[in-house]
C-alpha cells in the first residue's frame, strides 16, 4: 500500500518541479489534482470552466515553484492558495463580461487572443509580457509551460520552430 504524501515529500516535489523535473510534476499532479480541482470547482461552480482553470493552475505553479522555498508556507496550503486565486480571478473576469461577449470556448473570432503582431523573423525572440522566468526558457521546457496553457493557441507564434 502507498503511504501518504507529507508535507516535506511535497516540499521535495515542488523543488523539483522548479527545476523542470518532468517526473516530479507528474508525481505531484497526481497527489494534488483532486483537491485543487475541487477548489476550483468550488469557487467557479462549473465543471468545465474548474477544469480549465486547473490546467493554467498547473502552469502557474510550475512558473512560481522556484519561488516557493522563499516564502516559508506549507506545501497544500501553498498550492490551494495559487487555485484558490486564480479561480477568483477568472470568476471576475467571467462576472465582468457582458452576456453578449460570452462565447465557447471554441467558438472565438480569429483575432481574439491576438497580443501583437510580429514579424516571423521575431518568433523566436519572447515578447515583452512574459513572465521573467518563462522568458527564459528554452526549447522542450518553453514549449512544456505552453502545452499546458489555453493560451497554446495565441501564444504559438512564440515557440520554437
Amino acid at each position: 500500500m502507498l503511504r501518504p504524501y507529507t508535507q516535506d515529500d511535497f516540499t521535495a516535489l515542488i523543488v523539483k518541479v522548479a527545476l523542470h523535473d518532468r517526473g516530479a510534476f507528474n508525481n505531484l499532479y497526481a497527489a494534488t489534482s483532486a483537491k485543487l480541482f475541487g477548489t476550483c470547482l468550488r469557487v467557479l461552480k462549473n465543471r468545465s470552466d474548474a477544469e480549465e482553470a486547473l490546467q493554467e493552475v498547473y502552469v502557474k505553479i510550475c512558473l512560481k515553484a522556484d519561488r516557493f522555498a522563499l516564502m516559508g508556507q506549507c506545501p497544500m496550503s501553498w498550492l490551494t492558495a495559487i487555485a484558490r486565486h486564480h479561480a477568483i480571478d477568472r470568476l471576475c473576469l467571467r462576472r465582468a463580461r457582458p452576456d453578449d461577449q460570452r462565447r465557447p470556448h471554441g467558438n472565438q473570432p480569429r483575432t481574439a487572443g491576438r497580443i501583437n503582431h510580429r514579424p516571423r523573423s521575431d518568433w523566436r525572440r519572447p515578447p515583452r509580457h512574459l513572465p521573467p522566468g518563462l522568458a527564459s526558457l528554452q526549447g522542450d521546457a518553453r514549449m512544456f509551460f505552453f502545452a499546458r496553457s489555453e493560451t497554446l493557441s495565441r501564444r504559438a507564434p512564440y515557440l520554437p520552430v
